[in-house]
C-alpha cells in the first residue's frame, strides 16, 4: 500500500506541474479542470508498477504514466458529450460546464499533449533493444490489426491499447 501512496503522490505532483500555455484561457483551462478533478487513476499506476517490477527506477517511465492519464482525460471529455453525461467524478461534466466545441476541442489538445509527452522516449531503441523478437512480432501485428479498425474502436479498446502499450514498453527500462 505504501507503493500505491507513493506512485499516488508522484502522479499527483506530476500532473500539477504539466505546462499548459495560459492562453487561449477558453482551450486550457477545461484541461487543467478534468485533470483537477481526480479520478481512480489506475492506469498510470500500471505504467509505474511495471516499470519497477522489471528492476528499472518507476521515475523512467513518468512520462508515460502522465501520457497515459491525460489521453484517458480526453476519451472521458469526448466520450462525456457522447453520452450527454451531466457529472464525470461528482463534478460537472466539462461539455456542461463550458460548451461541446470547447469540451471537443481542449480534448483534442490533450489528447496532442498526451503523445507530447512521449516525445523524449526513443522508441527505436525501445523496440530494436531491449523487447523480445516475439514481442515485436506482436506490437506489429497489433498495431497493423488497429490501423484497419480504427474507425471502429470503441473508447474503451483505445484506452486498453494505450494503457497495455506504455506498460508493455516502459517495463522494458
Amino acid at each position: 500500500m505504501l507503493l500505491i501512496k507513493l506512485y499516488a503522490d508522484l502522479i499527483n505532483e506530476s500532473l500539477k506541474k504539466l505546462s499548459f500555455s495560459k492562453t487561449p484561457e477558453s482551450l486550457y483551462d477545461p484541461i487543467k479542470y478534468i485533470l483537477e478533478i481526480g479520478g481512480k487513476r489506475i492506469r498510470h499506476y500500471l505504467v509505474l508498477m511495471s516499470t519497477s517490477v522489471f528492476g528499472a527506477d518507476p521515475k523512467l517511465s513518468l512520462n508515460a504514466a502522465l501520457s497515459v492519464e491525460c489521453f484517458h482525460n480526453f476519451t472521458l471529455m469526448h466520450d462525456d458529450i457522447m453520452d450527454s453525461a451531466p457529472l464525470r467524478r461528482g463534478n460537472e461534466t466539462v461539455h456542461l460546464k463550458w460548451d461541446i466545441n470547447q469540451s471537443i476541442l481542449s480534448g483534442d489538445a490533450l489528447l496532442i499533449y498526451s503523445y507530447k509527452l512521449l516525445d523524449d522516449y526513443n522508441i527505436e531503441l525501445l523496440l530494436h533493444g531491449h523487447l523480445h523478437r516475439d514481442s515485436i512480432t506482436y506490437l506489429k501485428t497489433k498495431n497493423s490489426i488497429n490501423e484497419k479498425s480504427a474507425l471502429h474502436s470503441s473508447y474503451f479498446q483505445k484506452r486498453f491499447n494505450l494503457s497495455w502499450l506504455c506498460s508493455f514498453l516502459f517495463s522494458r527500462f
